[in-house]
């Protein structure tokens, strides 16, 4: 029974997209997940943010691997960080293809991570990589970049303090 249970996976797995309750997997992991992988479901799981933050959208990588993501932020084009914002492996991020995250300033809310780069007027280049752990290794293995996105932070009008001590003179 374990052989023909083992034989009718690989075929699925060959031949078309495993599924749960109707809905295809987004990964099959190659290791284990990290330790410090962050699910959605076990973190700000929500759809608005407060203000300054970005939310991002993408297509889901098509690999049976992927495991999670990393974003990677810079101040000018081409210019991300080798050093992903999330702290952790961002997880859950997907409903089928259609995947979502919101990365908000450290003192925003709602977000799955956080970067002191977001800011008020500040524009940010973006990229996204799917990652997965390495059996073999141990390591964390990661595609080549996504396209790269430019994000400029709007300015509102409560980033703009108003001034203060007005005084008036009659003439």
């Amino acid at each position: 029974m374990k052989k023909l249970i083992g034989f009718l996976l690989g075929i699925l797995l060959i031949f078309g997209r495993l599924a749960f309750a109707g809905q295809p997997l987004a990964a099959l992991p190659l290791g284990p997940l990290p330790s410090d992988a962050i699910a959605l479901g076990e973190s700000p799981a929500t759809t608005t943010c407060t203000h300054p933050c970005i939310a991002f959208s993408f297509t889901a990588s098509t690999s049976s691997y992927a495991q999670g993501y990393n974003f990677y932020f810079g101040t000018t084009s081409g210019g991300e960080s080798a050093t992903p914002v999330n702290s952790a492996l961002l997880i859950s991020l997907c409903s089928g293809t259609s995947c979502s995250a919101i990365i908000t300033s450290p003192s925003g809310t709602g977000g799955v991570a956080t970067s002191s780069q977001i800011a008020p007027n500040a524009t940010i280049y973006a990229t996204i990589e799917a990652c997965a752990t390495s059996a073999a290794t141990g390591n964390l293995v990661c595609s080549a970049p996504s396209n790269e996105v430019k994000c400029i932070i709007p300015l509102s009008s409560s980033d703009i303090a108003s001034p203060t001590s007005l005084a008036g003179t009659p003439d």
